[in-house]
């Protein structure tokens, strides 16, 4: 196959500027293709391939699923040589479409490389399908395929820069309508270099205004204003001094030269108006910008250069609007000169009102400059009334509290804003005697409210808290452990202002239970003072308790031992095994009276032993209670008795 001869006779010529390609970002092109011969002939062909000094890199998929893998990895990929056949007959071809329809990418060029031109018709594919250009394997040499990749790659730089603009554009469109919503000059500084940050990614900048009427124009339109990061500042005048001598200097240069200037590191606007005054815009960059974006400033100055001046003449009729308001309230109050600076005071007032009430500034600021119109109506009073250097008399004083109605009439003819702001403020000093009457008895009024609304907190509180707490005390104070008889704490409940199983509740079950146990302590304290009592002076070997049905309830150690028996589960003396047959005891126990002398035989552990029994019988008020007794081992004493007895009959 002749395919890439037409290089064989002799070698491409080398790049002069290997070194500099070598480090430009390379055009990014992915093979696609299964035939790894022709991915390693294509790297071959295109050895030292170089385009507006940038490098190619050559990226390899042998599948289309391997390709969509890439794409969805990859970024900035140029140009893809797609072949038709791979794992399925039409896979190049689907991947086109995965690339046009479902990445929605425009923009990277395609072209089908195809070695069976039956399976995909080169009509038909153009046709439907969204390629670049449509190439056979068998006619691609290298010659024409550098051609395609010139093309290709110009075509997609176009698109690229298309693309910059378009995006560039609508930066500048958004930055500039940001830049349109400012009210003020400071705030239109601030937003000027936030949106310069936006657009062109520069964040080490400055953005300065002249503005300079011509002779002859009117000269408080002048205004100077710098703004460097967070600091703005701002002056009634066209003062260059104000500025960096670097920008002093070029801002004059375009006042002479009456024109804009691009400079390496900032550019300089230049405007007039149609009432002969100079307008100049200057903004500075660290960075040095590409073309397209010094183009893109340059149409984002102009944008906010018209901004700026219908800024400047709204600032100047709202100057306008004050000073006269200032001017007519200081000629009312020239009137009655013993006022001195009343109206500047109520403008301060005002101001400070709104603040500290929470209104916003434009509202704030609207009631500080309508305010000095408040005593406007005094026009419309006497002299002899307004200056009389005497107390008024009734018939004059009624005169002299129509000046607020005479003041509202006067400012209702107008439709502006700060005037009817200003009428509203006069028409309140008629109704503020009302208002003080309305305010004192609201002020009775709340103040009876408040004490009811705490009286019935004072006694919610006192039912569903106090109270209880003071039961929970008082049941602790009269408690006693050594009462026979306790009756369990059981707290109060009210509807609707408390509710069962509070905390308190919980509190009270707990105390129950507290004094529950400490009674049944000092019961357990009295018994075994009892029992120590009735042992301390027997001598014994068994010690033993039972209640009035003959359960045992305790016994010593020895005798729990010696009959097998726990006095954890108490059983009965007749049920004990080893003392059923002690006929003489049980009947004593069952007569429920004192006994001593009682003598029994027990056989324990197959030898028989003798006991002698004593019980105390133990009563209360309501009758029989239990015995309380002792046991004494005799069976030692018992034998010697019968061997005396023995040796007795033997004499």
């Amino acid at each position: 196959m002749d395919l890439f001869a037409d290089q064989r006779d002799g070698a491409a010529p080398k790049s002069t500027d290997t070194n500099t390609a070598s480090a430009a970002t390379p055009w990014r092109i992915l093979l696609i293709d299964d035939d790894d011969l022709m991915h390693e002939v294509t790297r071959l062909a295109l050895t030292g391939f170089t385009f507006q000094g940038r490098p190619l890199e050559l990226l390899s998929a042998l599948s289309g699923q391997e390709a969509k893998e890439i794409l969805q990895r990859e970024q900035d990929i140029a140009l893809e040589l797609v072949d038709v056949v791979m794992e399925t007959e039409h896979a190049g071809l689907d991947l086109v479409r995965y690339i046009r329809n479902e990445m929605n990418d425009h923009v990277i060029r395609l072209v089908l490389r195809t070695g069976q031109a039956g399976q995909a018709p080169e009509d038909s594919v153009i046709r439907d399908y969204d390629i670049d250009d449509y190439k056979e394997k068998t006619e691609l040499t290298t010659q024409k395929l550098k051609t395609l990749l010139y093309s290709m790659l110009r075509s997609y730089r176009d698109l690229c820069t298309i693309e910059e603009q378009k995006q560039g554009l609508k930066r500048v469109i958004e930055a500039s309508a940001n830049v349109q919503n400012t009210t003020n000059l400071q705030h239109y500084a601030t937003a000027v270099l936030e949106q310069l940050t936006s657009l062109l990614h520069i964040h080490d900048s400055a953005f300065y205004c002249v503005v300079q009427p011509r002779p002859g124009a009117e000269e408080t339109r002048a205004l100077t204003l710098a703004a460097t990061g967070e600091y703005v500042d701002c002056y009634t005048e066209c003062a260059f001094e104000k500025l960096p001598p670097i920008v002093s200097a070029r801002c004059k240069q375009a006042l002479e030269t009456r024109t804009s200037i691009q400079f390496d590191d900032g550019f300089v606007l230049f405007h007039r108006d149609d009432e002969d005054v100079e307008f100049l815009l200057y903004v500075n960059h660290a960075k040095t910008l590409s073309e397209l974006d010094q183009h893109l400033l340059k149409i984002y100055m102009q944008n906010i250069g018209l901004t700026f001046e219908n800024l400047s003449l709204m600032v100047d009729l709202r100057e306008t609007s004050k000073e006269l308001v200032y001017n007519l309230a200081n000629a009312v109050e020239a009137r009655s000169k013993e006022t001195g600076a009343h109206v500047q005071r109520v403008s301060l007032f005002c101001e400070k009102l709104g603040e500290l009430y929470g209104l916003d500034e434009q509202k704030t600021m609207l009631m500080k400059h309508s305010s000095p119109l408040h005593d406007v109506g005094k026009v419309a009073i006497p002299d002899a009334i307004l200056h009389k250097p005497g107390k008024l008399n009734a018939e004059e004083w009624d005169i002299m509290k129509k000046h607020v109605e005479y003041g509202v009439e006067i400012l209702s003819h107008s439709k502006r804003r700060l005037i009817l702001e200003a009428k509203e403020i006069a028409a309140t000093q008629k109704i503020y005697d009302v208002l003080l009457q309305q305010f004192l008895v609201t002020l009775l009024l709340n103040g009876v409210k408040t004490l009811i609304v705490c009286a019935l907190i004072l006694w919610v509180f006192h039912q569903s808290v106090s109270q209880r707490v003071f039961a929970i005390a008082k049941h602790l104070r009269q408690f006693d452990p050594l009462a026979p008889t306790h009756e369990p704490l059981n707290l109060k409940h009210r509807k609707f202002i408390m509710e069962k199983n509070d905390e308190l509740d919980w509190l009270a079950d707990e105390t129950n239970k507290i004094t529950l146990r400490i009674s049944n302590l000092y019961q357990n304290i009295i018994l075994e003072q009892q029992r120590l009592a009735d042992f301390t002076n027997a001598a014994s070997d068994w010690l033993w308790e039972t209640d009035a049905t003959q359960r045992l309830t305790f016994c010593s150690e020895a005798m729990q031992s010696a009959l097998a028996i726990s006095i954890e589960s108490p059983t009965k003396i007749k049920a004990v095994p080893a003392l059923i047959h002690c006929a003489s005891l049980l009947n004593k126990m069952d007569a429920c009276e004192s006994f001593t002398m009682c003598e029994e035989h027990i056989t324990l552990d197959g030898n028989t032993h003798y006991f002698v029994f004593q019980g105390v019988a133990h009563f209360n008020g309501q009758g029989f209670v239990g015995f309380r007794g002792t046991a004494i081992d005799i069976t030692e004493l018992k034998q010697t008795q019968f061997e005396l007895e023995k040796l007795n009959q033997t004499l």
